[in-house]
């Protein structure tokens, strides 16, 4: 096993504990992320069915506005929604069921 330190490559035998023991131990580093104030935009129109007769879905979206520079997103949730629609049974037009 091989670490590197401080460009040091140190390799792991029994006399490794007291070279670990001079070592400085600094804490790991932690990223905080700040919120940034981001946002959803209200939900958007349902769209069309996905069938014109018997069960089909239908979709909506929204956006989320944000302020952060690193391509991502704090906003919670999805970005899309889905329903049923027309779950009607259409008659049938000779007659049958």
């Amino acid at each position: 096993m091989h670490c590197r330190y401080n460009q040091e490559v140190l390799r792991a035998t029994t006399d490794m504990r007291e070279r670990v023991q001079n070592v400085s131990q600094d804490p790991p580093l932690v990223r905080k992320v700040k919120r940034q104030g981001d946002y959803w935009a209200p939900w958007g129109e349902w769209g069309e069915c996905s069938r014109t007769c018997g069960s089909g879905i239908t979709t909506r979206s929204r956006q989320c506005y944000s302020s952060r520079t690193d391509g991502g997103t704090s906003c919670v949730g999805p970005t899309r929604n889905f329903r049923s629609c027309n779950i009607q049974v259409k008659d049938n037009p000779e007659g049958g069921s």
